[in-house]
């Protein structure tokens, strides 16, 4: 049985974050594998993972950074009802 491993990210401090591992069916081509496992590594988020731990956010420039989506989302919510709304009336 052949298993693909990849994946493998170490983070600067040479602590292993997350390994996505998946075993080649019989008769799966290889295109097919690597589809799984881009997404199982997509699902388990070890990119978003990586590039958090990638830098270092003092507490304040963390909580900037968290006001400013949560900005965000309130606009894109007020966006999203004001066309609902708009849609309506027609």
């Amino acid at each position: 049985m052949l298993a693909i491993r990849e994946m493998c990210i170490e983070v600067t401090w040479c602590r292993r974050i997350s390994v996505a591992e998946i075993r080649l069916q019989e008769g799966e081509s290889l295109e097919n594998a690597l589809r799984r496992f881009k997404r199982k590594v997509q699902s388990e988020d070890i990119i978003r993972e990586v590039k958090r731990h990638s830098y270092y956010l003092k507490p304040g420039e963390r909580r900037r950074a968290k006001q400013a989506l949560a900005r965000k989302r309130a606009r894109k919510k007020i966006r999203k009802e004001g066309s609902a709304k708009d849609s309506r009336r027609e």
